[in-house]
């Protein structure tokens, strides 16, 4: 029993690292940009520190370009 407690535990550390890994390559590939809905339903992206946006209408859609302060 605690042989196998021992393997869980280790199998579930094993399972954060790679977790954490895979967050760290988003993080980069995102530019740090982070999606959140607040209780009543609205939705935001949040920026980084020192990022400021521009919204570009472009063929009917909105782009939003970013760019360092």
């Amino acid at each position: 029993m605690l042989w196998w407690q021992g393997q869980q535990i280790t199998d579930n550390y094993t399972a954060i690292r790679q977790q954490e890994d895979t967050l760290k390559k988003l993080t980069v590939r995102t530019w740090g940009v982070r999606y959140q809905e607040s209780s009543d339903g609205r939705k935001f992206l949040i920026l980084p520190p020192g990022m400021q946006s521009e919204a570009i209408p472009y063929d009917g859609t909105t782009w939003i370009r970013l760019k360092q302060e």
